[in-house]
C-alpha cells in the first residue's frame, strides 16, 4: 500500500505543473506581447529540434523544448513575398493576389495582422532584412515602425547591392527598439523580426564560416541561431519573456539540390514547401510535439485567437488553439516563378497528411507517408489517375477558379527595385511571350535552364563572362526562344566583346516581346557601332517601356554626346543620378566628369542593367 502511495504521489509530481498549465485554447494569453520571428529559407531537417543531429541551433531547439513544434507546417508559396503576404493575412496567394517578388504588391485593402493589433491597442514594429520585403510591397500596414533598411553590398556570388543585412544588425535594431519603447504606457507588443540569411550565397560571418567549411548553409542556419538567442535574451533581461507569445516560423524552405534545383522559387516539392513552426505561450504546457497540417495562412487566425483581439475578416487559415484537428484537410501551395520568369507553365499543388497532388502538363501526386522525398510519381505516363490523386486534381481546380486575376495586385518595379530583386538571385520576371502558341512547358523538363542562368549570372557578377557563355550557349538549342536566357546571353556576350552575337539574341528577344533593359543593350551596341539614329529609336521605346531606368537615361546622354550635343547629354546623365540612384549614380558622374575635362565625348562603356 506504501509502495502505491509513492507511486500516486510521484505522479502528482510529474502531472502537477502539467495540470496546472493551460491548453492551447481562444484567450489563453490574452493581452500578452507577441512576438514574431520569420528564418527565410530555412529547411527544419536542418535544425536540432526537427533531427538533425549534426546541427549546431541550440537556442531554437530551446524554444522547441519549451513550446508547441508542427512537423507538418508548410509554406503556400517557395518566395519570400508571396509566403510573408499569405502568413500576415491568413490568406491565399490566390485571395490576396501576390504572386511574386518586387513585381507585386500586397493591397491596402487586405487586413494584415499588424493592422488588427494595432486597432486592438498594441504597439507595433518591424525588422526586415532584405529588400524584398521593403515597405513599397505593402508589408508595412499596421506597423508604427517599419525598419527595413538594408546594406548595399554582401561580397561575391551576385551582384554588388544586394540589399539585405546580416542577423546580428536586424537584431541589434530590435533590441534597441524594446529597450526605447514606452513600457510605462502598458501597452502590449506586437515585434516581427525577418532573418534573410540562410538565403544564397551562402556565407556566414566568422567564427562560423570556417566552424563550417563546407557546410555553408549550416553555418548561416547557426548564425542565425545565435542572433535569436541574444533576441530571446533580451526579452529575459527585460522581464518580458513570461509575458510574450513567441512564434518561430519559416517562409519557405530550401532545394540543396534536390529534384535537380540548387535553391528554391521553381519547384513546391517538401524541400521547399515544408517549414519550421515552433510556438511558445506563457503558461502553455511545454514540450508539446504535433503532426496536425499546418499552412502559413493558418498563423493569423491562430495567433488573435490566443491574444484574445477580435477578428472580423476573411481568412482561409484556421486556428490551432480551436481545438478542430480535421485529418482530410487540404492546404494550397503555387509557385507561379516558372511562369513568370521563364514563360513554362506554373505550379499548383494541394498538400494533405500523407500525399500531395502537383497540377503540371505532367500531373505529379506523391504518397509521402511512403516516399517522403517525392521520388515515385504515382500519376502513370499513360491511363487514368489514381482516385485520390483524381480527387485533389478536381479540388485545385475548383480553387484556381476563384482564383484573383494575376495582374489583379501586379505593380511595374522601377529601375531600383529590378535591380535589387536580381542582385538577390531572382531572374526579375522575363515572363512569358505574348501569344506563346501551344502547351507551356513543364518546369520538370527545363529546371536545368534556370539553374544554368542562376550560374551564369553569378558568374558574370563576379567577373567572368567566358564561363557564363559555356553555361549558357548549350541551352540555346535547348530553348531557342526563352527570354531569360537571351538576355543573360546578350550580357554575356557583351563582356566577351562579341557585339554581333548579342545583337542576334537581342533582336529575338524584342522579336518576342519589348522589355526596357533589353531594348537598352540592343541601343548600347548600336551607339558603339555608330547606328545612331537606329539606337536612337531602340532608346525612344525603351524609355516608353520604363521612363525611369538610369540606364536608358545614361545610354541617352552616351548618343547625345556621340553627336556633339554635351549640354544635353549633361541634361541626360543629371536626370539619371536624380531618377535612379541606386545604379547610375557612379556611372553618370563618371561621364559628366569626363564631359567637364574637354570637349571629347566620353566614349561609350557597359551602362548599368538588371
Amino acid at each position: 500500500m506504501k509502495s502505491w502511495s509513492r507511486v500516486l504521489c510521484g505522479l502528482l509530481a510529474v502531472l502537477g505543473p502539467l495540470a496546472a498549465a493551460a491548453s492551447l485554447q481562444p484567450g489563453v494569453a490574452k493581452g500578452a506581447n507577441l512576438l514574431v520571428v520569420t528564418l527565410d529559407t530555412t529547411r527544419p531537417d536542418r535544425l536540432g529540434a526537427y533531427g538533425d543531429q549534426r546541427a549546431e541551433t541550440p537556442n531554437f531547439d530551446a524554444l522547441a523544448a519549451q513550446g508547441l513544434k508542427y512537423t507538418e507546417a508548410v509554406t503556400v508559396a517557395p518566395i519570400t513575398l508571396v509566403a510573408h503576404s499569405s502568413l500576415f493575412t491568413g490568406t491565399y496567394p490566390t485571395t490576396h493576389g501576390v504572386r511574386h517578388n518586387a513585381e507585386y504588391k500586397l493591397s491596402p485593402e487586405a487586413s494584415t495582422l499588424a493592422e488588427l493589433l494595432a486597432g486592438a491597442g498594441y504597439e507595433t514594429a518591424a525588422f526586415v532584412s532584405a529588400f524584398v520585403l521593403d515597405a513599397r510591397y505593402g508589408l508595412d500596414q499596421g506597423f508604427a515602425r517599419y525598419d527595413d533598411r538594408v546594406d548595399t553590398a554582401r561580397g561575391a556570388g551576385f551582384p554588388a547591392g544586394t540589399s539585405e543585412r546580416n542577423a546580428q544588425k536586424v537584431t541589434d535594431a530590435a533590441l534597441t527598439w524594446l529597450a526605447e519603447r514606452d513600457a510605462a504606457a502598458r501597452r502590449p507588443f506586437f515585434a516581427w523580426v525577418h532573418y534573410f540569411d540562410a538565403h544564397a550565397p551562402y556565407s556566414p560571418p566568422e567564427p562560423f564560416a570556417t566552424r563550417f567549411a563546407g557546410r555553408l548553409y549550416d553555418g548561416e542556419l547557426a548564425f542565425v541561431d545565435s542572433q535569436l538567442g541574444r533576441l530571446l535574451a533580451g526579452l529575459h533581461e527585460r522581464g518580458l519573456a513570461t509575458r510574450t507569445v513567441v512564434l518561430v516560423v519559416g517562409d519557405h524552405g530550401e532545394s540543396l539540390g534536390e529534384h535537380g534545383e540548387s535553391t528554391h522559387s521553381v519547384f513546391v516539392y517538401d524541400s521547399t514547401a515544408r517549414v519550421p513552426f515552433v510556438l511558445r505561450v506563457p503558461g502553455v504546457a511545454p514540450a508539446v510535439v504535433s503532426d496536425r497540417l499546418v499552412s502559413l495562412v493558418d498563423v493569423v487566425p491562430t495567433l488573435v485567437d490566443l491574444l484574445g483581439v477580435k477578428d472580423g475578416a476573411a481568412r482561409e487559415g484556421l486556428s490551432l488553439a480551436s481545438g478542430r484537428r480535421d485529418g482530410s484537410r487540404s492546404v494550397y501551395l503555387e509557385s507561379l516563378v516558372p511562369y513568370l520568369d521563364f514563360g513554362w507553365a506554373p505550379l499548383h499543388a494541394l498538400r494533405r497528411l500523407g500525399e500531395k497532388y502537383i497540377a503540371a502538363p505532367r500531373p505529379e501526386y506523391y504518397d509521402l507517408a511512403a516516399d517522403p522525398v517525392e521520388a515515385r510519381n504515382l500519376v502513370p505516363a499513360k491511363g487514368p489517375q489514381p482516385a485520390s490523386a483524381e480527387r485533389l486534381a478536381r479540388s485545385v481546380e475548383a480553387l484556381l477558379q476563384k482564383s484573383q486575376p494575376l495582374a489583379s495586385a501586379a505593380v511595374a518595379p522601377d529601375a531600383d527595385a529590378r535591380a535589387r530583386v536580381e542582385a538577390l538571385g531572382y531572374l526579375g520576371g522575363a515572363g512569358p511571350a505574348a501569344g506563346t502558341p501551344g502547351a507551356l512547358p513543364d518546369p520538370k523538363d527545363q529546371i536545368q535552364l534556370s539553374e544554368a542562368i542562376i550560374d551564369a549570372n553569378a558568374r558574370l557578377a563576379s567577373g567572368k563572362p567566358a564561363a557564363a557563355l559555356a553555361l549558357l550557349e548549350p541551352q540555346l538549342r535547348v530553348s531557342p526562344r526563352d527570354r531569360s536566357l537571351l538576355q543573360a546571353l546578350a550580357k554575356a556576350y557583351l563582356r566577351t566583346n562579341r557585339l554581333a552575337d548579342a545583337e542576334r539574341v537581342l533582336r529575338t528577344f524584342r522579336e518576342i516581346r519589348p522589355k526596357a533593359d533589353t531594348s537598352l543593350l540592343l541601343a548600347q551596341i548600336l551607339i558603339l557601332d555608330g547606328r545612331l539614329d537606329e539606337a536612337a529609336r531602340i532608346l525612344d521605346e525603351a524609355e516608353r517601356l520604363d521612363g525611369k531606368h538610369g540606364g536608358v537615361l545614361i545610354a541617352r546622354g552616351d548618343l547625345l554626346a556621340r553627336q556633339g550635343r554635351t549640354g544635353e547629354a549633361r541634361v541626360a546623365y543629371e536626370r539619371a543620378q536624380k531618377l535612379d540612384p541606386y545604379r547610375a549614380a557612379g556611372m553618370a558622374g563618371a561621364r559628366l566628369a569626363a564631359l567637364r575635362t574637354g570637349p571629347t565625348p566620353p566614349p561609350p562603356s557597359p551602362v548599368p542593367t538588371p
